[in-house]
């Protein structure tokens, strides 16, 4: 994960108290949890991260699109989707599962990057503050 020292200010608003998110909230704020990445069935070459605003009178989901977030992966992302085919593992057709896509798919680095983002959530605040000067 490449997380950017210069925060991109208003990265998301929330749907139901219209406070604003920056991209560093998004990644560590204590009030936004991630709860997965799921791939839109319907149209397979959209796929949503899904995150709770957790404060006080407001406990919101809301979603972004993983691709709002590429300038954040330290890896390629190649154009084709292994979605649906024989080595396809599922994982994003299931929003609880959070696992990590062993596939090379156009998915799979956003879900390293959601994996990174749950994970952060285990570091302490100095260890956040280092990852996101880098």
């Amino acid at each position: 994960m490449r997380a950017s020292s210069q925060v991109i200010g208003n990265f998301k608003q929330c749907p139901l108290c219209q406070d604003w998110f920056s991209d560093q909230d998004i990644f560590s704020g204590p009030s936004i949890k991630p709860i997965g990445m799921l791939l839109d069935p319907a149209f397979l070459d959209i796929s949503m991260y899904f995150f709770n605003h957790a404060s006080d009178g407001c406990w919101t989901t809301f979603t972004i699109n993983v691709e709002k977030f590429t300038h954040f992966l330290d890896e390629p992302i190649i154009r084709e989707s292994n979605t649906l085919s024989a080595s396809c593992e599922g994982h994003c057709f299931n929003l609880s599962d959070t696992g990590e896509c062993s596939q090379t798919c156009k998915w799979a680095p956003f879900r390293r990057l959601l994996r990174a983002m749950l994970e952060i959530r285990n570091l302490s605040k100095s260890q956040i503050e280092d990852i996101v000067k880098r």
